[in-house]
């Protein structure tokens, strides 16, 4: 038997006590993030969309941008206003 604990994967997460094996860590929800050993998802932030698994969040694309936060995929992100421009 091992002493040590294993941390869930990037893109998982595990928010009760008592996990076996990583089976018991679930995938990131759309929306979130979740580092490497994540107890809790962190939103999506602004500018940025996050599938599910995700465990960076991914920029918007160049020419739209992310005005609120928890975006789930690009096509959520808003196409930059006229006049101005969105370079992310």
């Amino acid at each position: 038997q091992n002493s040590t604990p294993f941390p869930c994967p990037a893109g998982t997460f595990r928010s009760e006590t008592g996990g076996r094996d990583l089976n018991d860590c679930g995938l990131c929800p759309a929306g979130y993030f979740c580092k490497e050993a994540t107890a809790t998802p962190e939103y999506c932030p602004t500018g940025h969309y996050c599938p599910e698994g995700n465990s960076v969040p991914e920029k918007c694309p160049k020419g739209t941008y992310g005005p609120v936060t928890k975006l789930t995929n690009s096509k959520f992100c808003t196409r930059c206003d006229a006049g101005k421009y969105c370079s992310y």
